[in-house]
């Protein structure tokens, strides 16, 4: 078994995914919705003629938390995306140089994004600013909140990857098929 050079920001880091982990399940949840409410939508409209009140509003601002909530979570567990076939011609030192030039950018527009989304929620809670159709109204401040707080974790995991970059440590993205193929095996032979 491969020794990990330091063992106290490899404890940091699994707490750190296994919040984002968590942070990403009502997003799941909120995705089942959409599909949900989407499939209902279809099916009322065609065969009974009732739409479902505002289900585009609905639609377009669950997208909200659906993606930036969860993409900390992507963003640290699967890494950004990289093409590979051009990046195993790059030393090591290379790569590492442009993963946290990378960082750096992703850190101050996401942080951007952020703030100005917490401004904007401001406003909207000030003006107590309604969904643009007049049928099944909503308040739209909680969806700039949690754009903001996805663009913050975003960029948390932006400073993250920095940190794992500084201690050298890169857990791997991608499990071994090999490995996932022998848990499936214990998995089964466990659960007869």
């Amino acid at each position: 078994m491969e020794q990990v050079k330091h063992p106290k920001f490899a404890k940091a880091d699994a707490t750190v995914l296994k919040i984002l982990k968590w942070i990403s399940y009502p997003p799941a949840i909120m995705m089942m919705i959409v599909a949900l409410l989407a499939t209902v939508n279809v099916i009322t409209s065609k065969f009974f003629h009732i739409m479902v009140p505002s289900c585009n509003d609905w639609i377009t601002y669950l997208l909200i938390p659906i993606v930036f909530m969860s993409i900390g979570h992507v963003h640290l567990d699967r890494g950004l995306v990289v093409v590979d076939f051009v990046n195993k011609h790059y030393p090591k030192w290379l790569l590492t140089i442009i993963d946290v030039i990378s960082n750096i950018l992703l850190i101050a527009l996401n942080g951007f994004i952020g703030w100005r989304a917490y401004v904007l929620m401001a406003d909207n809670f000030a003006a107590k600013a309604w969904s643009s159709t007049s049928a099944g109204k909503f308040y739209i401040w909680p969806f700039n909140f949690l754009l903001g707080t996805g663009m913050v974790i975003f960029a948390f995991t932006s400073f993250w990857c920095i940190l794992r970059d500084i201690f050298d440590y890169h857990p791997e993205v991608m499990p071994n098929p090999a490995e996932m193929a022998k848990e499936i095996e214990e998995e089964k032979g466990g659960n007869e």
